[in-house]
């Protein structure tokens, strides 16, 4: 679920370095899976989820808006929904995993219902002014899962809804592909979700981020001269090199190090912190 904190005192001394180094930042707002002790989905899709009730998903849209408005209230420049990888509000947008039959499932609009309330509710609590984008799945790789040509159907709803950018990924946990993209290494390629990025593109007039296995200068040239996407999104490249893109601008056009091993995933959920372990001495490390 999405955590919070009364004392903002270290979110806003994070903030000010950001700006003072002529940055912006962006809170990623988490998705939920558990709500007490009970595994939670739009849909009891298989035995042991709870499918969330109207009156269950109410607070949870609430949630987003409270933790906007503080996100704000810190220094944020803007606030995330974190709509993808298969995740508890990832599973709205999925007919895999949406099974409802009520205001929010059955079809492509009222799946994308709780989004609409979520965006309305920020807006109304944290400001109209203040920018939300979303991070949204284009493909789970599960049978009956969504799709790009799906996913490109919410574009015009999340631009009429009043997000303002859309970050493209994929995978879903049971799946073929996750966050870190074809679980068969052998099928690993570079922007291996690009196909959603182009298809989401094509379908709003709203900037799209690519994110997906990009890993060098070639394939961010091409994506953005091609029209594939406006923006790069990089997360595990700059785990291992903070300062890659000083790196590419300054003349060094080799590809980013990190090798896609996920093992500063592994660390991660062991509580350990967030580092490369190609780069660093990791205690218990089992190539997670």
């Amino acid at each position: 679920m999405l955590h919070t904190q009364t004392d903002g005192s270290a979110w806003e001394a994070l903030t000010r370095v950001i700006h003072n180094e002529g940055a912006c930042i962006s809170l990623q707002m988490s998705p939920f899976m558990i709500m007490g002790d009970r595994l939670v989905g739009p849909s009891e899709y298989r035995s042991g989820v709870h499918a969330l009730t109207i009156d269950e998903i109410t607070p949870i849209v609430s949630l987003y808006a409270d933790t906007a408005t503080r996100a704000r209230g810190v220094g944020f420049d803007a606030v995330q929904v974190h709509a993808g990888h298969g995740y508890g509000l990832s599973q709205f947008l999925s007919p895999h995993f949406n099974r409802r039959a009520d205001a929010y499932g059955g079809s492509a609009k009222n799946r994308f219902r709780i989004f609409a309330d979520i965006r309305k509710a920020i807006g109304d609590k944290a400001g109209t002014d203040f920018p939300v984008w979303i991070k949204m799945n284009s493909f789970d790789g599960i049978p009956g899962g969504l799709t790009p040509d799906q996913a490109a159907d919410y574009a015009p709803l999340l631009e009429e809804a009043g997000y303002g950018a859309i970050e493209v990924t994929g995978g879903a946990a049971g799946g073929s592909h996750d966050s870190r993209g074809p679980l068969k290494k052998d099928q690993w390629f570079e922007g291996y979700y690009l196909e959603g990025a182009a298809k989401v593109k094509a379908a709003t007039t709203l900037p799209v981020s690519a994110v997906g296995g990009i890993r060098t200068l070639e394939m961010i040239e091409q994506i953005l001269s091609g029209g594939t996407a406006d923006m790069i999104s990089l997360s595990r490249p700059l785990i291992r090199e903070p300062d890659l893109i000083n790196r590419w601008t300054q003349g060094d056009k080799a590809p980013a190090r990190c090798i896609s091993c996920n093992g500063c995933l592994g660390m991660m959920m062991k509580g350990k912190g967030l580092f490369c372990v190609q780069d660093h001495e990791a205690d218990n490390y089992e190539g997670a």
